[in-house]
């Protein structure tokens, strides 16, 4: 578990993310545990993140990313109870936890690199709507 928390972090300010920046996501930090803190901002209009599913282009959505290591040369994430497969994690990633901050505390993401893993966790973030 520690390998995986050593490889991952949180993605911060203008880095562009399909469109728009780290910024107007929300500032996140991610804990040895999983605990993910900090505030996430609701979004709307993020056809860059899936531009075939309005359902996903507003609600909350969390930037999370992946550098490789010497014992961590690839980890796949997947949102816990989703029917989508885990998808490889590439340097910079975004997931999408919900419409409403309700649905958002309630995700859990999981981090995979063969038989480690680590469960992201959201109860302890505050998501706001403007």
């Amino acid at each position: 578990m520690m390998t995986l928390y050593s490889v991952i972090g949180t993605i911060e300010g203008d880095t562009d993310l399909y469109g728009k920046n780290a910024s107007d996501l929300g500032s996140y930090k991610i804990a040895k545990s999983g605990a993910v803190t900090g505030t996430g901002l609701y979004v709307s209009g993020y056809t860059g993140f899936n531009g075939t599913d309005v359902n996903e282009q507003k609600g909350f959505y969390f930037p999370i990313s992946f550098t490789q290591s010497q014992e961590v040369r690839e980890a796949y994430m997947q949102v816990v109870g989703s029917k989508n497969p885990p998808v490889k994690m590439d340097a910079e990633n975004v997931i999408y936890l919900g419409k409403t901050a309700a649905t958002a505390k309630k995700k859990q993401v999981q981090i995979t690199h063969g038989d480690d893993r680590l469960i992201l966790t959201f109860e302890d973030c505050a998501f706001k709507k403007s």
